[in-house]
């Protein structure tokens, strides 16, 4: 089980998501020759910016010949498109061509039999390389020349038109973008299923089909992929994936009472899920460089497709105090979740900070401070200054909060919020970029 957390301070508030699940993928044994094979379209073989990504695990590194996840390239009128592999070196290659020969950039290591997220960007002439979120190199990029009519692949590459580099592992959610998707919309949408339509997908193999189906639908657009090759035995084929995630953490909040703190936290879903340890870290002076330390543990629920709500009070909390949860899965796989901080007293004014990311594409996080308690009101006006959002309305003690807002159903442009506390007013403009 994994799951992600925005920040941050003494409160965190996010509204539950509704996510639908995704969980298969496309298992590739490369001795069968598998692959997917998807029609050559102009969409997903733009000459301009583009981004391609999605999961991958190798089952084994290849003594020989490389394995591809995915590959539009034309070979046999000159050298164009490109191809994403894994080699002998334990690399994650990119190659592409520039109607004449090929170049190619180390996208970053393979680690064999784990699920990794991997994107390629075309920006502005150069190519930008991602890992699970993070960049790794990049490569120029302005010689490339696309793929003019050959079909793409998953789960193979390219030889004179014919499939070649069959991949030996799984391959989960394949998404082709016509624009240059910027480091933080890849690391923050990487782990999650998209909500449609989004602004410049253009195909989106969520590739969750089952049983002996020889479509790989796209869910964006029309360019459906047909598999070939496949025994649906077991060897190949439709396997279930944790891939994305199997339980997402729709809030983590802390409120202090006195020297106590409440923590609080929500789950969409889980999948085996063992329990939560939650970890603290006390900034007081005496406890200067002090690491997180284990203060507690609450079981998990396991399995379970609804939303599930935990808790766990923290009498000996002096001082400012961080927070962490370690979720455990099982078979003892875990990851931590963000950090909030609790503060030792409450804040000594009103203020709103400034929304971050700003830009921001569709989400954003509103942070600010209340140091009495009053009813607050945050609301979000587009340019003519009408109403466009409540974000809050509600009553609230002394202390900081930090509350999501997506914007995924605006129009691009510039947005004010406000907030509201009693005598207190403040108002704060920020840009929509889709």
């Amino acid at each position: 089980m994994k799951y992600r957390v925005v920040l941050f301070s003494s409160i965190f508030l996010l509204p539950i998501l509704t996510l639908s699940q995704s969980n298969n993928a496309l298992k590739f044994k490369s001795v069968n020759f598998d692959y997917v094979e998807i029609n050559y379209s102009s969409d997903i073989n733009p000459s301009g910016n583009f981004t391609v990504e999605f999961w991958a695990k190798t089952n084994g590194i290849p003594l020989e010949n490389p394995g591809s996840p995915y590959s539009s390239r034309f070979s046999t009128e000159g050298l164009k498109g490109f191809v994403i592999y894994v080699d002998n070196t334990s690399h994650w290659l990119f190659q592409f061509g520039n109607g004449v020969g090929w170049e190619s950039g180390i996208i970053g290591d393979v680690t064999d039999l784990t699920w990794t997220h991997i994107a390629v960007v075309l920006n502005n002439g150069t190519f930008e390389y991602y890992v699970n979120g993070t960049y790794t190199n990049l490569t120029d990029g302005r010689n490339f020349v696309a793929n003019p009519s050959n079909v793409a692949r998953i789960g193979a590459g390219d030889y004179d038109g014919s499939p070649e580099y069959y991949f030996n592992g799984e391959i989960d959610d394949v998404r082709f973008w016509n624009v240059a998707r910027t480091a933080q919309q890849i690391s923050d949408n990487k782990d999650n299923p998209l909500s449609l339509p989004q602004s410049g997908l253009v195909s989106y193999w969520k590739l969750d089909e089952s049983g002996s189906s020889i479509t790989a639908s796209d869910a964006a657009g029309s360019n459906d992929g047909m598999l070939y090759n496949f025994a649906f035995d077991g060897g190949d084929g439709w396997v279930a994936s944790n891939a994305l995630l199997p339980v997402e953490l729709t809030s983590f909040s802390a409120q202090r009472n006195g020297n106590s703190v409440n923590l609080v936290w929500n789950t969409a879903t889980e999948t085996n899920n063992f329990g939560f340890e939650i970890e603290k870290k006390q900034l007081l002076p005496s406890a200067a460089n002090r690491e997180f330390t284990k203060i507690g543990f609450v079981k998990g629920t396991g399995t379970s497709a609804v939303p599930q709500s935990y808790s766990f009070v923290d009498a000996d909390a002096e001082g400012t105090v961080l927070y962490r949860l370690k979720q455990i899965d099982r078979d003892g796989k875990f990851s931590y979740s963000g950090t909030i901080e609790v503060n030792g007293a409450a804040p000594a004014k009103f203020s709103l900070e400034q929304n971050y990311p700003n830009p921001f594409n569709p989400s954003t996080v509103f942070t600010f401070q209340i140091p009495q308690d009053g009813n607050v009101s945050l609301k979000v006006y587009d340019n003519l200054g009408r109403e466009a959002a409540i974000v809050m309305n509600e009553f609230k003690t002394a202390g900081q909060y930090s509350v999501a807002f997506n914007a995924s159903q605006f129009a691009s442009g510039m947005y004010y919020y406000m907030l509201k506390s009693g005598s207190f007013q403040s108002v704060k403009k920020m840009l929509l970029m889709k």
